[in-house]
């Protein structure tokens, strides 16, 4: 996955999160400004149309949000898609600004597409004499921002916010629908499920109003340094830019990375990464060349490439290769798996049940035990004390040998309960 489908994928990620309470509530519930009765039930249809693309679904390439018409998030009852038109419910009458935001990339621009900022969305009424409206979305491709600051606070986030209106727009990252934004450190406030600004980019601040403007143009990005109060012009390299990882995944052979989709004049450098294999996870000690000659630290590895690009006038960005999975090695057992406390596979109330683990050639070897009765009760010890409440039960115990690079090694066993005998004597 290369770094712009990883921050894509990043930014919507932190954009909903974001977004806190509110956005979870908002597919179940809305708030709006004017409440009507309870069987009534307010529909508004559109059809969202793209720039560049007019074979992109709305339904699957992003989502709608829902404002009042002072841009307060309202949310809405629920919303069906039928390709690019949508249908919204509502329960409660009032005027409405309807935002789409979309992460799907058009055919002539790497970002992702947006009707409007709130600010400019136009707004549409529904009310007792009109309980239908139609309201068509026109997307334009979004600029990309990127903003860096040296510390934040506990629960402190860079966050932009609408120029206009100086509510909560956006993360400080990522695809941002053009206009005009302040950037802003801010801490989130569950009372008024919003974040609150506590230092305002370009003053000291807490007022939104004092701050520098920052806009965002379409297909353009810029690069903001909150503690210089810089803002500057960057080129993006092509959303075609990747970093590919060719060869065998076997221990002797040698992997080589490809950057393709970037401009003449771009310098790269490169780093090789192992993760979940016999060696050590992270970077691999003096990989740092276009090929890499795998070796038995690998045994059992995903293996990537990060390849850093530069350029003079671009935003420097990484990319990480696809991976490469070495297979895993076996375990060699050299002593068989006991289990104690059993007489021809019955146990007795209140015996132990223990295990003698079998030995294997290689050091350091973990085991895990799972005892489960038909009950669907479940342990996790070393040992097992049947009680009354197992007695006529057959009990499954299974014992799992593992080593990092190493193919997993299970042993079960399966056995009944049963009191003991009484004796009469």
């Amino acid at each position: 996955m290369n770094t712009t489908e990883r921050s894509a994928a990043s930014r919507w990620r932190s954009a909903l999160a974001g977004l806190g309470t509110a956005a979870l509530i908002g597919g179940l519930v809305g708030f709006a400004p004017t409440a009507a009765t309870a069987a009534t039930t307010y529909t508004i249809t559109g059809k969202v149309t793209f720039s560049g693309n007019k074979k992109l679904n709305a339904s699957k390439s992003g989502y709608l949000d829902v404002y009042d018409s002072k841009c307060n998030w309202v949310g809405y009852d629920s919303v069906t898609w039928k390709g690019s038109t949508y249908t919204l419910k509502t329960s409660k009458s009032g005027s409405y600004r309807i935002v789409y935001n979309g992460y799907a990339q058009s055919a002539k621009t790497p970002y992702g597409l947006s009707s409007a900022v709130c600010a400019k969305a136009k707004t549409v009424k529904v009310s007792s004499s009109k309980k239908k409206a139609k309201h068509n979305l026109s997307t334009k491709a979004k600029g990309n921002v990127y903003a860096t600051v040296k510390s934040l606070k506990s629960n402190e986030y860079l966050m932009l916010f609408d120029a206009k209106t100086k509510k909560w727009a956006h993360s400080s990252y990522g695809w941002v629908a053009p206009g005009s934004y302040k950037l802003a450190k801010a801490k989130w406030n569950s009372k008024k499920q919003t974040y609150v600004p506590t230092k305002v980019f370009g003053t000291s601040s807490k007022s939104l109003s004092k701050g520098k403007t920052i806009t965002v143009k379409s297909k353009k990005a810029i690069d903001i340094n909150f503690d210089k109060k810089t803002v500057k012009s960057v080129k993006d390299f092509s959303y075609k830019a990747k970093a590919k990882a060719t060869g065998s995944p076997k221990v002797g052979k040698v992997l080589k990375v490809k950057p393709s989709g970037f401009p003449k004049g771009t310098k790269f450098t490169y780093t090789w990464y192992r993760y979940g294999g016999v060696g050590k996870d992270g970077k691999i000690s003096g990989a740092k060349k276009t090929s890499y000659k795998l070796t038995a630290n690998e045994t059992g590895a995903y293996v990537y490439a990060l390849v850093k690009a530069k350029k003079s006038g671009y935003k420097a960005q990484t990319y990480w290769s696809n991976g490469k999975q070495l297979k895993a090695a076996s375990l060699t057992q050299v002593t068989p798996q006991s289990v104690n406390g059993l007489v021809d596979g019955v146990a007795t109330v209140d015996v132990p049940v223990t295990v003698t683990k079998a030995k294997f050639s290689q050091s350091g070897v973990r085991v895990d035990y799972l005892w489960s009765d038909q009950n669907g009760n479940e342990s996790y010890d070393a040992s097992f004390t049947p009680g009354f409440e197992h007695v006529g039960q057959e009990i499954t115990l299974q014992v799992s040998y593992w080593k990092r690079g190493y193919k997993f090694v299970t042993r079960s066993t399966t056995f009944t309960v049963m009191e003991a005998p009484v004796d009469l004597r």
